[in-house]
Order: C-alpha cells, then sequence, then structure tokens
C-alpha cells in the first residue's frame, strides 16, 4: 500500500474511532498535533497541543500509534494531512521559495513538502470545515469561493472569515504563490480569476494544473480567453497526466518585461523547449499543440517567410454554402425536374483531384435557406472544401455545383492563380503539416484558419508544372472508376503524387532534413480522415 493510500485509511479509521468514542475533536487535529510533536520531538502537554485536550490526544495516541510510526509520520506535511482524505493528490516538488513568502492553496489536492511549507506563510483556501486551530504558527485559513464573485475589505473580521456561511468579503492580503488544481476540479472560474488577479503580488507566481487536452483542445476556448486575459503563461511542465501551468498577472508596462519565450518541460521525456509566447493563442480557438517541437515550429516560421507573409486570404475569396432555416427534404431531388433545381454536392463526396458524380438536385428556396451566396459564386470555377474537416480536403469544379453549409468554396482574386495548380497545392502534405501545428484539433476548417495558410504565388511556369501532375491525377482516378484498378495505374498514382508533393517541397526550398520532418509528423499524427489522394 503506498503512502497516500495508507493515509487515506488511518484518516477514516481515526474518524470512526473519534465517533465511536464522542470524542470532541476531529481526525485533523490529532493528525496535525501528531505531526507537530513529532518534529518538535515533544511530548503531549496542555502547552504543546492546540484545538485538541491532552486525554483525547493521548486516547488516540494509544489506539493509532502502531500505525503512525516515527519515520511515516516525518514523511508528511501540513498539507497532505488538510488534504485528507482527498485520494488523488498532486505532490509538488521542487518548488523554490523565499522565506516568509505567503503561499495560497486552492484545493485540498495539492500537497506540499513540510521542507517548503516551514519556510513559508502557508494559507489554506478550502478549509471551511476543518478545525481551525493548528499548532504549526504559519498556517493560516482563508477560505476562497471557486464561484461566487469577492470582495477585498480592509473591514472583513477573523469572524467573517471563519464563518461558516462562506462569506463573499476577504480580508486583505497579497500572496506570492497560488496554486489551483482543475484537474480534479472545475477549472477556475471568471470570478475567481479576477479575484486571484487582485490578490496576487506584482511580481506572483500562479500555478495552475489543467488536463492534458486543456491547451490543444477548441473546447476549453472560453477557459484560456478568461485565463489569458489576465495572465501570462511564463512555463509549462507537462507531466504523465496533466500539465503544470506557470503564470504572471498581466501588468501594463511591466518592468522588466517577461520573456517573449515560453519554457516547456517535458518531465517524463527530459525535453525541454522555448517558443514564442504567441504560439499558445495565435488562433482565434486559442488551440496549441504542446508537444510541439522545437524543429517543427522553426519549420513553420519558414514555410510563412519563405511565402513572404502572404496568405491564401491575401489571394482567395472564402465562402459558405447555404445555411437552411427549414425543413429542404422536399427541395432536394434524385432527378432533375426543372430548370430551377441546382446539382448538388455534399461535404462527404469531396474527394481532391476527382470528378463530382452529380447525385442529387436542390432548389435553393430563400424561404427554406438563408445566407444563399450569390449565383456567379455557384457557376464560377472554384475549389470547394471540406468544411467539417481537421485537415485541408480540396477538389476542384467546372460543373457550377450548388452546396450547403457543409461545404465551403474558395475563388482566386486574380487570374494569376491556376486552380489546378491551387488544388495541388491546397492538398499537399506541406500545407496538411502546417494546418495541424498551427490549428491543431480543430474539426471546421474555419475561414480565419483558411486566410491563415500561407500562399506561395510563383511564377506560371512552376504552376504549370504542378497543374500538369493535378491533372495527371485526374485522369488516373478517372480510369480507375472506368475500370479495375491495375497495378500498372496504382504504381502510376504513386509516382506522380511523389512527384507533385517534391514540386511543393521545392517551391519552399525544403532541405531533405525538413522534409523528413513534415513526413514524420504526417505519418505520427495520421487521422480517421485521412483521404486517398
Amino acid at each position: 500500500m503506498d503512502k497516500r493510500k495508507k493515509l487515506v485509511k488511518i484518516f477514516y479509521e481515526i474518524d470512526d474511532f473519534i465517533r465511536q468514542k464522542s470524542i470532541n475533536s476531529d481526525p485533523y487535529a490529532f493528525l496535525l498535533n501528531k505531526f507537530h510533536l513529532t518534529l518538535m520531538n515533544k511530548r503531549p502537554a496542555a502547552a504543546t497541543l492546540s484545538g485538541i485536550s491532552k486525554a483525547d490526544f493521548s486516547l488516540l495516541n494509544n489506539e493509532f500509534s502502531d500505525r503512525l510510526g516515527r519515520d511515516f509520520v516525518l514523511s508528511l506535511s501540513v498539507s497532505a494531512i488538510l488534504s485528507l482524505p482527498a485520494e488523488k493528490v498532486i505532490e509538488i516538488q521542487n518548488l523554490k521559495v523565499q522565506p516568509k513568502q505567503s503561499v495560497l492553496l486552492l484545493t485540498d489536492s495539492i500537497v506540499l513538502p513540510y521542507e517548503t511549507e516551514k519556510k513559508i506563510q502557508l494559507f489554506i483556501g478550502f478549509c471551511s470545515e476543518r478545525t481551525k486551530e493548528s499548532p504549526f504558527k504559519n498556517i493560516e485559513y482563508y477560505p476562497v469561493s471557486r464561484d461566487a464573485a469577492l470582495s477585498i475589505s480592509i473591514q472583513t473580521t477573523l469572524f467573517d472569515i471563519m464563518n461558516e456561511d462562506e462569506s463573499t468579503q476577504l480580508r486583505p492580503q497579497n500572496f506570492d504563490i497560488v496554486f489551483d488544481d482543475s484537474v480534479n476540479y472545475s477549472f477556475p472560474s471568471e470570478n475567481l480569476l479576477g479575484t486571484l488577479s487582485i490578490l496576487l503580488k506584482y511580481d506572483s507566481s500562479f500555478y495552475l494544473m489543467v488536463k492534458k487536452a486543456f491547451l490543444s483542445s477548441p473546447l476549453t476556448r472560453k477557459d484560456k480567453k478568461n485565463l489569458y486575459s489576465l495572465f501570462e503563461t511564463e512555463e509549462i511542465d507537462r507531466f504523465a497526466d496533466f500539465l503544470q501551468l506557470k503564470l504572471q498577472k498581466k501588468v501594463e508596462g511591466r518592468i522588466p518585461a517577461l520573456s517573449q519565450n515560453v519554457v516547456i518541460r517535458d518531465l517524463s521525456e527530459g525535453k525541454v523547449l522555448e517558443l514564442d509566447r504567441n504560439c499558445l493563442d495565435f488562433n482565434h480557438l486559442f488551440t496549441f499543440n504542446d508537444k510541439v517541437t522545437a524543429d517543427q515550429l522553426a519549420l513553420v516560421s519558414k514555410i510563412e517567410e519563405k511565402a513572404g507573409n502572404e496568405t491564401c486570404g491575401d489571394h482567395f475569396r472564402f465562402f459558405l454554402g447555404m445555411f437552411r432555416k427549414a425543413p429542404v427534404d422536399g427541395l432536394v431531388k434524385t432527378l432533375r425536374t426543372s430548370a430551377s433545381y441546382r446539382p448538388l454536392v455534399t461535404s462527404k463526396e469531396i474527394l481532391p483531384f476527382r470528378k463530382f458524380k452529380i447525385k442529387k438536385y436542390i432548389y435553393p428556396d430563400p424561404e427554406a435557406f438563408f445566407q444563399i451566396p450569390d449565383e456567379s459564386n455557384f457557376e464560377s470555377k472554384k475549389l470547394l472544401m471540406r468544411y467539417l474537416s481537421v485537415k485541408p480536403v480540396f477538389a476542384y469544379d467546372d460543373d457550377g455545383l450548388y452546396f450547403m453549409n457543409d461545404v465551403a468554396a474558395v475563388v482566386p482574386r486574380t487570374s494569376d492563380i491556376d486552380l489546378f495548380f491551387a488544388e495541388g497545392y491546397l492538398n499537399s502534405r506541406l500545407v496538411e503539416f502546417f494546418y495541424k501545428i498551427k490549428f491543431p484539433h480543430h474539426n471546421k476548417f474555419l475561414k480565419k484558419n483558411f486566410n491563415k495558410i500561407p500562399f506561395m504565388l510563383c511564377g506560371k511556369s512552376f504552376q504549370q508544372l504542378i497543374s500538369n501532375e493535378v491533372l495527371s491525377l485526374h485522369r488516373i482516378y478517372r480510369d480507375m472508376s472506368l475500370s479495375r484498378e491495375s497495378e500498372a495505374l496504382k504504381k502510376e498514382l504513386t509516382a506522380v503524387s511523389e512527384r507533385l508533393e517534391g514540386f511543393v517541397y521545392q517551391l519552399f526550398k525544403l532541405s531533405l532534413g525538413e522534409i523528413n520532418i513534415i513526413e514524420r509528423y504526417l505519418g505520427e499524427n495520421a487521422d480517421s480522415q485521412e483521404i486517398e489522394k
């Protein structure tokens, strides 16, 4: 049995014994005094005990002394005891503190070693029902609500603080370090974050434990937006089961200014990475893959620089399909009964380098749809793209296909862009690599994301090289659809695809090592939407 499980088991046994014997105390008072007396090497007496009588302490000590040996007791800490009976705790190691610094623990899942506790003034922000007396003079109770909007008042009394109704007033206090845990508890509310930004000192640290997917998931966008509005990330430690963020509160004109780089440490693999802080919120969903490596980020930057920082937003016009506002089943038919019905394509039918097989027709009734793009948009030559996708998936269309909002389309802003070149470029592995690094875990191919993809507008001759390979892919897929897939066609498909990818790599002047970075990353991060190209 590990130490934590043993401690929790003893806690429950002490609690049961106290109830059976009607002892006027609680397990916290007994364990805190037992720990204090063992540290000080003193005997129990009225002058050495707090929150428990000598008789009650002796009764409990006689019952549990065999399970509370000296070495076991000395391995404890105040926060380890006050965190009981929580079974899952996060033990903080290697925390650098200065003597007399004030440290606030917001949850009972954070445990500090006593070597750290004895140097600091420790504030317990969660102990509303635990013993209010402690033999440790550097321990104070400072209950903070995780949800209520709190006010800081100099008139707040100690009685207000200790009141069981969880007062919404706090006495003034400035903390050097605050710990919170959103792995075992809810993420700090907007109110709590606002309170902490007031309570923390100018140069203080806020340590926040978050789930492994916190940075990369778009589902945590609101939490990250609230957090980044008040705090700046300084360090990220990646443990096996969670991330630890070290943050400082945002201060206008901070002197000295925080380093522009964030340090990411992978403690399980012993890797350290420094990256620009802007990477943490460089897309509007605030998604960031904390497992990214330095060479991958450097390659993303090179791709942007080689494109002259020009993007798809500079060169293409993006529009979404029709949004339904009423049932449209009666407006979709498998046979075209009149010229008012237009050919329809759905997201799943979009496959790179394939000709669309028109299976359905739709009547774009203004009464059933809103935000209907102009007819000229549908009729123009364009690239259709899967809107519900975690990666770029584009296909050329010159059949005037209509679509609903599960599909988007892009049209070149000028005639300088060959659409077959664009189809090859946007479906390339280089663009997929860039997109997955820049926008991890996005399940919608948003306009804002598309507009940030670098676009290299090269000369007509180089565009033609890529266009020719794309046209060859169109021919091969057409031949495959008309007859059984032969080995010869499969070999030709592989050869043409490799030449196409090679031309895109050449366009950005990538080295063999850089190409290997892309190929290795995509091989390790394949997804369920992988499309046969």
